[in-house]
């Protein structure tokens, strides 16, 4: 059986990979780089023999990202040969096209792990949004999602913003264009001195919170940020 894991969710991605991994207990796992995948890696890790298991699980990470070519059509009807035979995990760390997997893996079993919408339209409006807001956003959005992801993927954001704002559409070369059209146009609402500063108030605050130099919990350290922006 093929299962494809996939999702921005990478976290729970993850998980799910390492739960499938152990449901196969006993089997010899072969773990391949999906970037830099070719025939010559593919067909020994198939059609070798493990002195020391009957059986396999064969896990590719970040393979089908990036469009099929014809080469990777090629891996994947060599994949298919086997599906019945051993477990094929395909991991990406990223959400893949449906129409991508329908249309060259029919018969696989998919796993996605997305983040809500909620999510998103909570970053999107970061800079947009009132303080008042942002913060009544933001305790709508901990009834699901805990205060670390919040702060992780807003801490990440700050960083595209600030690469948004100082190199312009050259530093987002792999991203497809309405992503990094939309890194761009959300980076003009600040200058890159004030992107820095926000960047740096998000740094003290996890220095605060790793270092236990703080009273407050990260809930309350993330309101008192959005009330001064």
């Amino acid at each position: 059986m093929i299962i494809i894991i996939h999702g921005d969710d990478i976290a729970s991605s993850r998980r799910a990979l390492q739960e499938e991994i152990e449901k196969q207990r006993g089997s010899e796992v072969i773990r391949l780089d999906g970037k830099k995948l070719s025939l010559k890696e593919l067909i020994p890790a198939f059609e070798s023999h493990s002195l020391f298991a009957e059986k396999k699980v064969i896990v590719v990470e970040n393979f089908l990202y990036g469009g099929i070519t014809k080469e990777k059509q090629a891996h994947l009807t060599y994949l298919c040969e086997f599906a019945s035979t051993f477990s094929i995990l395909l991991w990406e760390d990223r959400k893949i096209d449906k129409l991508a997997i329908k249309k060259y893996l029919t018969d696989a079993k998919e796993q996605a792990y997305v983040f809500p919408t909620l999510l998103f339209r909570f970053l999107d409006s970061f800079g947009q949004s009132t303080p008042s807001s942002l913060t009544v956003s933001f305790h709508a959005l901990r009834k699901t999602q805990d205060a670390e992801l919040i702060f992780a993927l807003l801490l990440r954001l700050v960083r595209q913003l600030i690469l948004a704002k100082d190199m312009g559409s050259q530093a987002f070369g792999k991203l497809p264009g309405w992503q990094a059209e939309k890194y761009l146009r959300q980076a003009g609402r600040w200058s890159i001195t004030e992107l820095i500063l926000i960047y740096r108030q998000l740094l003290t605050i996890d220095v605060k919170i790793k270092t236990g130099q703080t009273p407050f919990t990260l809930t309350e350290l993330l309101d008192i940020f959005f009330l001064t922006l």
